[in-house]
């Protein structure tokens, strides 16, 4: 008979120290046919539990992570297929480094997993955005088309039942937020980009949703540092978490929108000057302010420019 989580917690240490067990993810389920105890069993099961695994969690498991909660055993495992069935597609060179399960007591659980890929390096218009890129070493790998070796390491806090089964599972990224280096930071994004669901926000709104959680998690942290340790323990003048971010956000989408709008305005004008000459590009401009006036006024009854 399987031995549960609660009985294994009263094991002398130095007997459950050795079922904690350190592996490189491989695609060997068999294993499971040699696991006596759930311990062992979740174990082997996790990053990626299968229906084969859904007698360890409970009906009503409740399961949290960077953009995503979501709660029932059917819905948990059916993410977990697609994540395990998709990263390895759209993460380049992907491989579960480190996988460990540590017990706390009979009813908290420990889960450390760290996954390594080659990720694309970031945007470079800015002279910030180059500097930190160049700051970094980073050496890009010609046969993987300039891709650098990035790992992220996730930590989850597993609560278990009075049955002994899983009901909770929290899932957070580790690092400092602040003072993450570039290749966590392309890390970081590549893995929430693709970890993407059927329903999610499509294309450049699923985009600009990492970036915004990516941007909220920085927020919070320099919020936390900003405030003295006397403030938070006397509550005077602590903020929410994230107060003010949505703010900040919007500002943030509006400078980078008008940045790429100037860009954008440049080169049609250039393309214009180069086509038809200054007097295509007067003409063109004359257009388009003719259409913003008639806009502005609400009065754009589908007339035509020629743009």
């Amino acid at each position: 008979e399987s031995e549960s989580l609660l009985t294994l917690s009263a094991r002398p240490l130095e007997q459950r120290s050795r079922l904690v067990r350190s592996r490189v993810f491989s695609e060997r389920r068999d294993e499971r046919t040699e696991a006596t105890s759930l311990f062992e069993r979740l174990s082997l099961a996790l990053p990626f539990p299968t229906c084969a695994d859904a007698d360890l969690f409970s009906t009503e498991i409740r399961f949290t992570a960077p953009m995503l909660e979501l709660q029932g055993r059917e819905r948990y495992l059916d993410v977990s297929k697609i994540w395990k069935d998709s990263l390895p597609i759209r993460l380049e060179g992907f491989n579960i480094s480190r996988s460990e399960l540590f017990m706390v007591n009979e009813r908290k659980l420990k889960y450390r997993w760290a996954v390594e890929f080659y990720g694309p390096l970031p945007p470079q218009i800015l002279p910030a955005q180059k500097r930190r890129v160049a700051a970094a070493k980073l050496q890009p790998d010609p046969a993987r088309g300039g891709k650098v070796a990035v790992r992220v390491q996730f930590n989850t806090e597993i609560s278990v039942d009075a049955q002994g089964k899983v009901e909770q599972l929290v899932e957070r990224i580790e690092g400092d937020a602040l003072g993450e280096s570039v290749p966590s930071t392309i890390a970081r994004f590549e893995v929430l980009q693709a970890r993407r669901l059927p329903g999610d926000l499509p294309g450049v709104l699923r985009y600009m949703g990492v970036v915004r959680w990516l941007m909220r998690e920085e927020f919070v942290e320099l919020q936390e540092r900003s405030e003295s340790d006397e403030a938070r323990v006397l509550g005077l003048g602590a903020k929410k978490p994230g107060e003010g971010f949505e703010f900040q956000f919007v500002v943030f989408v509006a400078q980078n929108f008008a940045m790429g709008g100037f860009i954008g305005i440049v080169i049609y004008c250039a393309i214009k000057l180069a086509t038809g000459g200054p007097g295509a590009l007067i003409a063109a401009l004359a257009a388009w302010a003719s259409y913003l006036s008639s806009w502005l006024r609400g009065g754009l009854s589908g007339s035509n420019f020629d743009l």
